[in-house]
């Protein structure tokens, strides 16, 4: 019963969630007294619920009339206790006064309780609660002062309240306080206690469930850093070393204090190998870098100090590029240089270096174009049109390069080129009586001290003296053989040459290999002759075949003598260059694409190979064929079309490659020599170190 104000509301609301969500305590009995009179006066929680029942709050204000609701009436006639919201306004309430009136007559005033929601107990607590008639010490029946049970609902600690609704159950429940506030104690501690034991119980299984996790994860990191590692392993074996450092250390954690990856011994060693901090005895060829252009590569060009190189693919796109790491430093379109660019062939321009820092680029269509570059820096030197070159030769020790063009009337114009500048040094116009021009690019040679200019056209070699201003013609038996290849030294002129196959030859091609002197204008020093064959390479499915025409790729030092390096096909010979004996000869398993002699050791004398068949090999000239063997070789997964070796200014070995079955692609290796004092050992934090600082320097 209380006054439907917010005030008394609120604490009616308090009182009533308290009453029905409370549950006894075990062994809390709760005295129920049988009522003798009308049944409706019983209360109807059964002795054995541990719940106290249902609580009637009427939540509508009562209408202005003489007598109680029927509802009101049941409500109290079925109640055994009776809780009055006591504040100043209560007594001004009739409705408070006859609901209390009704209950007293229907169960008497022990099941009253009062809660003092506001003001004092004086000045709240209804008349008619405060005396009850009472018989005196002569049994005479009179109306004596009495206290009500009281709960005091006032205080705002959370703490007293609790206790004063307890107090309320206890009354509502006819047991006693003290006994279900020590009660509900031992049970709070118990639900305490309880729930401790769950919190811990989940705890451990959480734990369980992490440790498990945790395990899972670590042996999912650990199969995917193996995986990683190995294929770190593939990659370097098909010379993508920057890719297999990246997946290396995809596989490791970012440090020695990194805890989030284990380290797994095998991506260590994948990351060791990539960088190629350990020599191998077994492996001295290394690789360096595998860089793919947006379309095949139909050309390329390197310095001769080896600091550079530069590809041009069939979209026309120029890049330049660093030779030991395979950054890329610049990039040009050829589209930009060409007279016809929607007409633009790729494939019909040269790539040329000269001196140590220029790049030439030749059309060989009529009035072509010419263009240098500053191949460091990939900006445009100088560009020439309406020139068309039938050959070039750059010279070996200085930024000049000779060029030869046939004009088509019988005349021959040869000019010396200053690279930086473009200016002609020497140009002579020579008539050669015959007005046949070459389809193909002609062999040339530049020989810078003497000034003169060496081309080999069908049938022989052109010598031109721009000093003497004369022209010498070098010829060969037969006269119909194709010169492939020109070079001089000391007063000798080198010539390699084949001629056409006969019908039914099966891809036997004779070839010769010639010498004059130019000082004599004589007959050939010395002339030989043989015959090699084709070679193909790649699967039975994809075979690239190669022609390996003769060729003279460099000079070598054998045993203190110069020596002239002539390759035909799979055949090497090494010879004297004033007699043609032979120092060295070996038939090797593959078409040679490439040769150059290499400095590697004090006392030894060798030559760097590649071979059509992917094989990169090394080859000592004081030991025979038998001896060098397989040693010092390395095979690569690819069919090589075109490649480029030799020694760089700091004494570093390395072969440039194109892959002719993967033709967007070219590929570095460098050739190690291995001591005995370069077994430094790594850290992790220093191996990530350098792993960072390599594929940084590649960008």
């Amino acid at each position: 019963s209380y006054r439907h104000l917010p005030r008394d509301t609120e604490v009616a609301q308090q009182v009533q969630k308290a009453i029905e969500t409370y549950h006894l305590p075990r062994g809390v009995v709760a005295e129920q007294p049988d009522d003798e009179g009308d049944s409706t006066a019983r209360p109807i929680r059964s002795k054995t619920s541990r719940s106290l029942g249902k609580c009637f709050r009427d939540e509508d204000e009562l209408a202005a009339s003489p007598s109680l609701p029927d509802s009101i009436q049941k409500a109290l006639a079925q109640s055994r206790s009776l809780i009055v919201v006591c504040t100043p306004e209560t007594q001004e309430s009739a409705w408070v006064q006859r609901e209390i009136e009704t209950f007293i007559a229907l169960h008497g005033r022990e099941r009253i309780i009062c809660v003092l929601a506001a003001g004092s107990s004086e000045e709240s607590t209804p008349p008619i609660l405060k005396t009850r008639m009472m018989p005196d010490a002569a049994g005479i029946m009179r109306e004596m002062p009495a206290e009500p049970l009281a709960a005091d609902l006032r205080p705002e600690s959370k703490n007293k309240r609790k206790a004063e609704l307890l107090r309320i159950i206890a009354a509502v429940a006819n047991c006693n306080y003290d006994d279900l506030r020590r009660r509900h104690r031992n049970r709070k501690r118990r639900l305490i206690t309880a729930a401790a034991f769950a919190i811990l119980a989940l705890i451990a299984l959480i734990s369980v469930l992490v440790h498990q996790t945790a395990r899972s994860s670590e042996e999912a990191l650990i199969a995917e850093s193996k995986y990683l590692a190995a294929r770190s392993q593939e990659q370097l074996a098909r010379g993508e070393r920057l890719q297999a450092i990246q997946s290396a250390l995809d596989a490791l954690p970012s440090s020695e204090a990194d805890r989030s990856r284990p380290l797994v011994p095998e991506a260590q060693e994948a990351l060791e190998n990539a960088l190629l901090v350990y020599p191998d005895p077994d492996q001295t060829w290394r690789p360096l870098y595998a860089i793919d252009s947006d379309s095949d590569i139909v050309s390329f060009a390197h310095d001769v100090d080896g600091d550079w190189f530069a590809t041009l693919n069939d979209s026309g796109l120029i890049e330049f590029r660093s030779l030991s790491k395979g950054a890329l430093t610049a990039t040009a379109h050829l589209g930009d240089y060409a007279e016809h660019p929607e007409e633009l062939t790729p494939s019909e321009w040269s790539l040329e270096a000269t001196g140590d820092r220029h790049l030439l680029l030749m059309s060989q269509q009529a009035n072509g174009s010419m263009v240098c570059f500053d191949a460091l820096t990939g900006t445009l030197v100088w560009e020439h049109e309406q020139v068309c070159a039938d050959s070039f030769a750059s010279a070996q020790d200085e930024d000049t390069f000779g060029l030869t063009t046939f004009m088509g009337d019988g005349n021959l114009d040869v000019a010396v080129i200053d690279a930086a500048t473009s200016n002609v040094r020497e140009c002579q116009s020579l008539d050669l009586g015959f007005d046949s021009v070459p389809e193909v690019s002609l062999p040339s040679w530049f020989a810078s001290k003497s000034n003169q200019i060496f081309l080999g056209i069908p049938g022989g070699v052109l010598g031109f003296d721009l000093n003497a201003e004369t022209c010498t013609a070098y010829k060969l038996n037969p006269l119909k053989s194709i010169t492939y290849s020109v070079r001089e030294f000391g007063g000798i002129l080198f010539c390699a040459s084949a001629s056409l196959p006969e019908e039914g030859s099966g891809g036997t091609v004779p070839y010769g290999f010639t010498a004059w002197n130019t000082h004599e204008h004589s007959e050939p020093l010395w002339h030989d002759e043989g015959s090699y064959t084709f070679s193909v390479a790649g699967t039975s499915s994809n075979l690239i075949g190669f022609n390996g025409t003769p060729n003279l790729p460099c000079f070598v030092f054998s045993d203190g003598n110069l020596a002239i390096v002539c390759t035909a096909g799979a055949i090497l010979s090494v010879r004297d260059p004033l007699s043609g004996d032979e120092i060295y000869r070996e038939e090797l398993p593959a078409s040679i694409v490439a040769a150059s002699e290499a400095y590697l050791t004090e006392n030894s004398d060798c030559l760097l190979l590649v071979l059509n068949d992917g094989t990169l090999a090394l080859r000592f000239l004081e030991l025979s064929p038998t001896m060098n063997g397989n040693a010092n070789e390395l095979h690569i997964p690819y069919q090589i079309d075109k490649a480029a070796v030799g020694m760089r200014s700091n004494g570093e070995a390395i072969a440039l490659i194109h892959a002719a079955n993967q033709p967007e692609r070219m590929l570095a290796y460098r050739f190690d020599i291995v001591s005995d004092d370069q077994k430094t050992e790594f850290t992790l934090d220093e191996l990530l170190e350098q792993a960072c600082s390599t594929l940084a320097d590649s960008y």
